[in-house]
């Protein structure tokens, strides 16, 4: 399985289909897997999340450098929670949920916003909950709490998207943040920064944090978006890890503006 989001309507039974990992019983059992005491399963945590009106958009596997899975991630939305742009829907919030197998790395919560102009997921770097949960007993007794506020945090996120749209940048700031943004992805002579501004839609003209924020993400994670300095496509970022650390790195960055 590659290592991308399929596509999934919100249907628990179709999840496990195509993330075998999900039903951790079944999975740990046939796969001897060794996991702590204290374990805390994907599946548990959305169906949480399920009861509080987040939908299953999307799950992915990842495999370790010996083929076998050793991470999920489930892509989840939340259509109550949205951000909007002149009367119309911009974006709705999006949590991303993963989690290593055998529980030796702890279970991520990570929030972000897919905007419907684009098809971007943005991804906040720093939420406003405990967001690394460790599989401990100390974690399985704060659980509850942590998920109380997830609801909470998501719309606090999607506002901290929105206030970007107050700051304007001046020349020498772009220029200085497409030349970071683009070292989080190539070394200085790969490809001419500039191009991370490039304006697609209407949407995205203008010097607003926000605007140039989107175009930079757009342009840095998807195919084909860029050329090198021979005047080649560069590829884009196709697997989920690298995205959302990409993303998180990004967010960091434009946070620095703001």
């Amino acid at each position: 399985m590659k290592n991308h989001f399929i596509p999934i309507d919100n249907k628990i039974d179709k999840a496990i289909a195509f993330a075998q990992s999900l039903d951790n019983k079944s999975f740990r059992t046939r796969n001897r897997i060794k996991q702590p005491s204290a374990y805390i399963d994907t599946l548990s945590v959305v169906q949480n999340l399920q009861q509080q009106g987040w939908e299953i958009t999307g799950v992915c596997e990842q495999r370790g450098k010996d083929r076998k899975i050793s991470n999920n991630y489930v892509q989840l939305e939340h259509p109550d929670f949205k951000m909007m742009n002149k009367n119309k829907v911009e974006g709705i919030s999006n949590i991303y949920v993963s989690n290593s197998c055998d529980g030796r790395k702890p279970l991520n919560l990570d929030f972000g916003m897919y905007r419907l102009v684009c098809s971007n997921g943005l991804i906040q770097r720093t939420p406003y909950i405990e967001h690394r949960i460790k599989h401990t007993p100390q974690s399985i007794e704060r659980l509850p709490m942590i998920m109380q506020s997830v609801n909470s945090a998501a719309q606090r996120v999607l506002k901290r998207f929105d206030s970007l749209k107050t700051k304007e940048l001046k020349p020498a700031q772009l220029e200085e943040l497409v030349n970071k943004a683009a070292r989080l992805r190539f070394d200085d002579d790969v490809m001419d920064a500039s191009q991370l501004l490039t304006v697609y839609r209407d949407e995205d003209k203008g010097n607003d944090l926000w605007s140039v924020y989107n175009r930079i993400q757009e342009n840095l994670i998807k195919t084909n978006m860029l050329l090198d300095r021979n005047g080649r496509p560069l590829a884009g970022v196709n697997d989920v890890k690298s995205d959302i650390v990409l993303n998180q790195a990004l967010f960091g960055l434009i946070e620095n503006y703001a």
